[in-house]
């Protein structure tokens, strides 16, 4: 059976934001959120989440609406409930929306729930507002015995933490001393490259199985998200052609003759690639980065050399595997980030 894209484009500043809360939630927030390798952006729903091989998605539709009712909650699933319908591996279905009435939940300390933390005499008119979408759209008339499988397996989430706390808690940085800027822009560049792929019509295009849809440059990998997080706070690209050699980082292989400076510059890139993208150690990698990233700002005055005496060696030891010459050269790239930043 294909899957035919029936899109709507939508580009207000709260949308935006609500899209990319929804595909950090997917990122960090879930317990199987290491099996997300890809998001698919404005395709089958705002954010998809799909493993690597295109099997299992995580289906999110987002609303940034602040006077959503029950009714409109319902309307609002419309897209999901046409997923949940289709022979395509849609495995979750996942609304994300803003902090509503207190009134219209049992539990209101939880931000993840099901249907069943809806007050029972509001649960009706989520049925309700779906029923009559659909009819709108469709010019079926549902039964509410059609949808209650569909209604049991959703997810609803309250994103109501800030731009800068979804990404804190994405690389797991706990420290004040990283200021929020820095989280903000990469918080904005995320959501710049969901927008790059929203402007990608699809419009009334199909494919007959989940993983052609990376033929239309619409999905971003998590891997591309670290990235794009690790390069904010080494200011220029760790994995770019460069044309030079930070000054800092130059003074330790001087002695070197040229092709042995381009192996070591190969070697220390190869293997921060490793620790970036090693899913098994990824909590290790982010303190360990982390150390780095607040040793070195704090001291970016002094030599790497200065910088790196500070470091507890048998405590990164414990953290990561890393040799001592990758750890300088990521010293001199934050330091040279921090002075393009000045």
């Amino acid at each position: 059976m294909v899957y035919k894209f029936e899109t709507t484009e939508r580009n207000n500043a709260t949308a935006i934001e609500y899209e990319t809360k929804a595909l950090l939630y997917l990122m960090s927030e879930r317990q199987d959120s290491k099996k997300i390798d890809n998001y698919v952006i404005d395709c089958f729903n705002d954010v998809s989440g799909c493993n690597a091989n295109y099997d299992e998605i995580w289906d999110v539709q987002s609303k940034g609406v602040k006077d959503l009712r029950p009714k409109t909650i319902g309307i609002a699933l419309y897209t999901l409930y046409n997923n949940f319908l289709h022979s395509f591996p849609f495995k979750h279905f996942i609304l994300v929306m803003p902090k509503l009435k207190y009134d219209y939940w049992v539990d209101n300390s939880k931000n993840i729930f099901d249907i069943n933390n809806f007050r029972t005499k509001y649960i009706p008119k989520v049925y309700e507002g779906l029923i009559q979408e659909y009819k709108n759209r469709k010019d079926i008339v549902l039964q509410t015995s059609d949808i209650e499988d569909f209604i049991n397996k959703l997810t609803f989430v309250i994103a109501d933490k800030s731009k800068v706390e979804y990404i804190r808690n994405l690389i797991k940085f706990r420290s004040p001393q990283i200021d929020d800027f820095y989280f903000s822009e990469i918080f904005k560049e995320i959501s710049d490259k969901q927008t790059i792929c929203k402007n990608i019509s699809v419009h009334n295009l199909e494919i007959e199985k989940p993983s052609e849809i990376e033929r239309y440059n619409k999905v971003i990998q998590r891997k591309e998200i670290y990235t794009l997080i690790v390069n904010r706070f080494l200011g220029p690209s760790i994995f770019s052609t460069r044309s030079s050699i930070p000054l800092d980082f130059y003074n330790e292989i001087s002695q070197f003759d040229e092709e042995e400076r381009k192996n070591v510059l190969q070697d220390v890139n190869s293997e921060f690639a490793k620790l970036l993208f090693d899913k098994n150690n990824k909590t290790n990698f982010w303190k360990f980065f982390e150390k780095i990233v607040i040793t070195t700002m704090q001291n970016h005055t002094l030599s790497i050399n200065d910088i790196f005496s500070k470091f507890n060696l048998s405590e990164l030891n414990k953290l990561v595997d890393v040799q001592t010459i990758t750890i300088k050269y990521l010293i001199a790239l934050i330091k040279d980030g921090l002075n393009n930043e000045n």
